[in-house]
Order: structure tokens, then sequence, then C-alpha cells
């Protein structure tokens, strides 16, 4: 089995750093960015600049046909995930490959609903640092995409999947189990994203104020009650792993939940501390401090779109 052709539908830090890698690899006619007219109008008219170079890509809108392609990057948020099931479809053949590289626990199976579980393979993104502020995106630090069969067998497609991204210049990871994996980078967001987000904190300000590193522990603890019940088990081990990241990361760095409140974007709380209060519900166990932290943030959330919308400046008075 060979991947040649690719599309990326999401053209943010994610899929646009990486769907560029692909271009600039494969040949800007065999990756294709599904974008809606609106955007491809202007992305074809601004471009997409990483790291202030412009990159030359080619994009397309969903109602338009092309033949299936071999692999599908999902690099949308959770917020969008609804439009990219439908977006795709025109791409979708019986060889077809989707890869999600969304945060969270769902997507996989949102998209196994429409399309086949037998189509979807199980990734996420960790250690990428990056900035997305309309047509510019700004890297950091490069990170490297994980992924795997929902079994962990080392199938023909994994290894083509594993090839095509690594012969252009992506790090790979294959775990031995990547739905333990998946979990402890939900933790991770969970924790990270979440508070960075309520508290506008950079990763360097989070790791040496001591109620933050409290509140962490607290969410990541509730995380693991939370897997528990779907027979995924996190350990103190996992939280060491977590915090060694992060502080691989540059201490400047800001989450993406961070961006989205700064930019009045919608955030994926939902999918990250409201998640973890949904399933605390449904199985009888407490998780106070992510369903306080959901609370919050939807109200902060929905606020700092309308100040946004309407071209209002958060003016807080000093404490």
């Amino acid at each position: 089995m060979k991947i040649s052709t690719v599309s990326v539908i999401g053209a943010g830090a994610v899929g646009g750093y990486y769907g560029s890698i692909l271009s600039a690899s494969l040949g800007r006619e065999k990756v294709k960015f599904i974008v809606d007219r609106q955007r491809k109008i202007r992305y074809e008219k601004d471009g997409i600049h990483i790291n202030g170079k412009r990159q030359d890509l080619s994009f397309i809108s969903p109602q338009e046909t092309v033949p299936p392609v071999d692999l599908i990057i999902i690099a949308t948020k959770n917020t969008s995930l609804n439009e990219a099931v439908k977006a795709i479809k025109n791409h979708v053949g019986p060889e077809t490959t989707i890869l999600s590289l969304l945060n969270g626990i769902d997507s996989e199976e949102e998209l196994a609903c429409a399309y086949g579980s037998e189509k979807l393979l199980y990734g996420f993104v960790t250690a990428l640092s990056s900035r997305h502020d309309g047509k510019d995106i700004t890297v950091t630090a490069p990170g490297r995409i994980v992924f795997g069969e929902k079994d962990n067998m080392r199938t023909p497609r994994l290894t083509a999947v594993e090839q095509i991204l690594s012969s252009s210049g992506i790090e790979t990871v294959i775990p031995d189990d990547i739905l333990h994996e998946l979990w402890l980078k939900f933790a991770l967001n969970t924790m990270y994203n979440s508070l960075s987000a309520l508290t506008h904190a950079s990763l360097g300000d989070m790791r040496n104020v001591p109620e933050v590193v409290k509140c962490l522990n607290e969410i990541f603890a509730e995380v693991t009650m939370a897997g528990a019940t779907r027979g995924v088990i996190l350990s103190e081990k996992d939280r060491d792993v977590i915090k060694n990241i992060i502080d691989q990361m540059p201490p400047d760095s800001w989450t993406s939940m961070r961006q989205d409140i700064e930019y009045g974007r919608p955030t994926e709380n939902r999918w990250f501390c409201g998640t973890v209060a949904r399933i605390s519900r449904e199985n009888g166990f407490p998780a106070p401090m992510c369903q306080y932290i959901f609370t919050l943030l939807d109200a902060v959330d929905k606020v700092r779109q309308i100040q946004v919308r309407s071209k209002q400046k958060l003016n807080l008075p000093a404490s």
C-alpha cells in the first residue's frame, strides 16, 4: 500500500503546518486543503504564511468533485467536526484512510459513524508550539504526530502513513497502546488548555504558581477516574510524563484555548473539562474541579466572543 494523494481539512496551526510540509514534499497537486468557498477565495488571495513565508498550497471547496484520495487528515477544532464530516465526503473512496488529529476522545467515533470504523486511524499531535492568527502561523516547536490502529495492530496502511509522514520530514510515533496515549494527551489538554484559558497564563507561568499546580493535579485525578470508566488506566507515572512534555515546551508558549480566548474564537472547553464532567455524571463519581472550570470557561468563552464581535476591548479594573 502506498500513500500518494492527501486531503487536509483544517488550515490552522496543525493542518496548515503539517499540510504545508506534505505539500512541499509531494507537490501541491497531490495535497488539497478542503475549505469553504469564502475561505478559498481569501486563502488564494492572501495565502497561508508559516513563520513569515507564504506557502504554495492548493485549496478546494467541499462541493467540488475530485477522485478519492489515499489519506484524509482531519485537523479542525472539535467545534467544526460536524461540518468537516460532511465536507470530506467527495474525497472518500473504498481505499481511503482517515486520520483524525483532533483533541479530545470522541472524534474518531463520530467519524466512524459516518464512514465506518475500518477507515480510521486514531491520532493526535503533541509538543507542537505554535500561534495562529488569521493567515499567519508561527511555529516555535515542530511537535510530532502520534497515531495507530485502535487495536494496536501493525497494519500495511499504518506503515504507509508512517512512511509518507516521515519521508516528508514530520516526526511520527506509533505507540504500543494508542488509546492510552490518546487519554494521556486528553489529560494534558484538559489540564493545561483549560487553566491557561481561565488564567491567561503561558506554560511557563503555569509551572511556577503553586495554586495552579494544585488545580492541575486535581484535574488529572478527575481525568484518571474518567479514564477508568473506559478501561484506560492513568498513573502517577503518566502525570510525570505530562509534566516532562510541558517542561520541554518554550515557556512563553500559549495553549490553543488561550489563543482562542484571546482572539474570540469558540473554545474546545466542552471537549475537555466538559467531557470529564459529563462522564462523571454518567458514572456517578465526583469531578468538582472540572465541572467548576467548565462552567466558568463557558461563561468566559461566550462573553469574549460577544466582545470581539462588537469590537470591544476587555478592560478589567485593577485589583
